[in-house]
């Protein structure tokens, strides 16, 4: 059952990524759902699955999104590697440990792009400011969805961890 509810919550949450301006007009930042589906994916399912789905969902938006095809790939396969690896280190059912990934993946990602765009650019008058006043902004945004988005994905795999045992 799993291999079916979480690829349609996948695409529930890639469809709400992608009409936040829709949904929320006059608003430039939107929460990176996705980041924070990986995350909690990769605590529950170790570095090598972790790492295998977040290719899969950066793939997914790397093919949907007009940005450098392949950033989203690796940045959340790493996110996916990493968080897992801390698998058995950190307590699974823990909302303070999810909160603090979600931040540093989020830092992560933000860094990893101000890097490429520091190479794509050479330069980084002009932009800068504008671009940490807005990874501060995506970092508050990931942070204030992370609570809601843990109790969902939560309640599903409780639900989905249930109904598999019998």
């Amino acid at each position: 059952m799993s291999v079916l509810i979480w690829p349609v919550f996948l695409l529930l949450l890639l469809s709400l990524q992608t009409s936040w301006f829709a949904l929320f007009p006059g608003n430039n930042l939107t929460p990176d759902f996705l980041l924070l589906f990986v995350v909690f994916h990769a605590m529950f399912s170790g570095s090598n699955k972790g790492a295998i789905f977040g290719a899969v969902v950066g793939l997914v938006q790397d093919v949907l999104a007009p940005t450098t095809f392949g950033f989203h790939i690796v940045t959340r396969a790493l996110v996916g590697f990493f968080i897992g690896e801390t698998k058995e280190r950190v307590f699974k059912d823990n909302a303070q440990g999810y909160f603090v990934f979600v931040g540093v993946a989020s830092l992560f990602v933000k860094f990893a792009h101000f890097v490429l765009l520091l190479i794509v650019t050479g330069s980084a008058s002009g932009w800068i400011l504008d671009y940490f006043l807005g990874t501060i902004y995506y970092l508050i945004l990931n942070l204030i969805f992370s609570l809601p988005m843990w109790l969902v994905l939560l309640k599903i795999g409780k639900w989905l961890e249930k109904r598999d045992s019998y």
